[in-house]
């Protein structure tokens, strides 16, 4: 059975596998209400893990006070000036909650009668330098393949701030200057409030229209239309498109019915981050009764394979088995893999067996060793529809696991590249040979030999990316001095 996935402009699609965590973080961040941050469009678990996270509320609790005033400029300007304490009837207009807690973070934006004006927008100019002093803090919240630098300017008004210790803000000229760029942004937003997604106020990079629709309705809407907006394009749909509902259901409904289950997989025909993507994408508790999963890998595969294990948070035991070649130019995966799924259903009773690739080979194991059940986690982009169609005609459903969100991929991803540039250092260290001296070069090399693929303009991102994270570092070399003399180089890596 083939579930495809549903289209952003099918008219009746529910775009129930449209992930949104990305617009969780973005909606959090700018502020969006509590009783709207629990629609069942977002995840649970993203809130709640936004919600301990202080880097995030400082953010949201600076953005939601900016937009408060913003929309209520007049009330809460007026309320500073009502009899009594300018400072405690100025507060009584937010939420006290939001003042303590940026008060104890050391923020405090209440300023009245400061530096010779009584504007309100002096407390903006704050607001706003807060936030371009904390902004970077919240980079560890967006994944490495998203160009943070898009995310960042939605919460930045440039020439809006009031500088390092006021700096901007210290003459009556530059605090028009100030005043009068933030009286501009905060009149375009309420003039034109209902094209903003849920009337969040974000700096969006153009005005916004009721046609533009809700820019965060979910991650690929937001990411095309963001990318677009800064003339760019967002090309990696796999990271924010996960698998039908039905496709997973399908699985669980195999897994729930089975007697014993196991799943083998054929590491020359599997994308070794598919399959994680794809376990990721599960929920544990429905595949409980799954008894293990074996790998048959050999020399020839993806270098990812040796780190499933390390990176796979299963309940279920993982067992990596290299299969030496005979002949340099003949894989015996097929052969070993064929008999280790005879040997689980004949001796150890595995009576529901899940094989995990997309090669038509298995065929003739499938038709021989017919009594068991079977289930294919196959990849859409490998699989040819010959096979397809004889999976239908025999009743054998299968799932596609390229179809799963790759997101939570990227700290696999990352894992193998440091676990690959971790072992050229060792050898360095045991031959003294390096071979790679340009940092892309080497980073290329990299990508090769874990096998990463993907869109050119999000490859470079997720390059640009490591190198920026990893390599800038750059390297140490230290010797010391053995028993007989010898000065040896030893390569490190210099992290953050």
């Amino acid at each position: 059975m083939i579930y495809q996935n549903i289209q952003l402009n099918d008219p009746g699609g529910k775009y129930d596998n449209y992930r949104t965590d990305l617009v969780a973080t973005v909606c959090y961040l700018a502020g969006l209400s509590d009783d709207k941050m629990e629609m069942d469009q977002f995840s649970k678990e993203k809130v709640a893990e936004l919600r301990k996270d202080d880097r995030a509320t400082t953010i949201r609790y600076l953005c939601s006070i900016r937009m408060q005033i913003f929309r209520n400029y007049k009330q809460i300007s007026a309320a500073k000036f009502q009899p009594g304490s300018e400072t405690d009837n100025f507060e009584k207009c937010f939420d006290k909650d939001q003042v303590k807690f940026l008060r104890e973070k050391g923020i405090e934006f209440v300023h009245v009668n400061m530096k010779g004006t009584s504007s309100i927008f002096m407390n903006v100019a704050y607001i706003n330098q807060y936030i371009l002093d904390n902004i970077d803090k919240i980079k560890p919240l967006i994944p490495d393949w998203i160009k943070f630098e898009y995310i960042r300017s939605l919460f930045l008004m440039p020439k809006c701030n009031a500088g390092p210790s006021g700096s901007l803000v210290l003459t009556h000229q530059k605090q028009q200057n100030v005043f009068s760029n933030i009286r501009n942004e905060m009149n375009s937003y309420n003039s034109n409030k209902n094209s903003y997604p849920y009337q969040l106020f974000i700096m969006w990079p153009y005005t916004l229209s009721e046609k533009d629709g809700n820019v965060l309705f979910n991650d690929e809407k937001f990411l095309k239309m963001l990318y677009g907006a800064n003339r760019d394009i967002f090309k990696a749909r796999e990271y924010v498109i996960d698998a039908p509902v039905q496709a997973k259901e399908s699985f669980y409904d195999f897994v729930s019915q089975a007697g014993s289950v196991a799943i083998f997989v054929d590491c020359e025909n599997v994308t070794p981050y598919s399959f994680v993507g794809m376990l990721k994408g599960l929920d544990a508790a429905n595949i409980s009764k799954i008894r293990e999963i074996v790998l048959y890998d050999d020399e020839h595969t993806s270098t990812a394979w040796d780190y499933v294990s390390s990176y796979v948070d299963l309940d279920i035991p993982i067992t990596h088995k290299e299969i030496e070649r005979v002949l340099d130019n003949k894989s015996l995966i097929d052969t070993v893999m064929t008999a280790g799924v005879c040997k689980s259903y004949y001796e150890d009773h595995v009576d529901s067996v899940v094989l995990a690739s997309s090669d038509s080979d298995f065929w003739g194991l499938i038709t021989t060793v017919s009594l068991a059940k079977y289930y294919i986690l196959n990849e859409r982009s490998r699989t040819s529809q010959t096979i397809i169609d004889r999976f239908d005609q025999k009743g054998i459903e299968h799932c596609f696991m390229d179809d799963f969100a790759q997101d939570k991929v990227q700290l696999f991803k990352t894992q193998v590249l440091l676990g690959t540039l971790r072992k050229r250092i060792s050898n360095f260290n045991e031959t003294g040979i390096w071979q790679d001296m340009d940092a892309n070069q080497l980073v290329d090399s990299l990508f090769r030999e874990a096998y990463i693929t993907g869109a050119d303009t999000q490859m470079e991102q997720e390059k640009k990316t490591f190198i920026n994270t990893y390599l800038k570092g750059g390297f140490t070399i230290k010797y010391s001095e053995d028993a007989e003399g010898n000065r040896p180089f030893r390569m490190e890596l210099n992290r953050k």
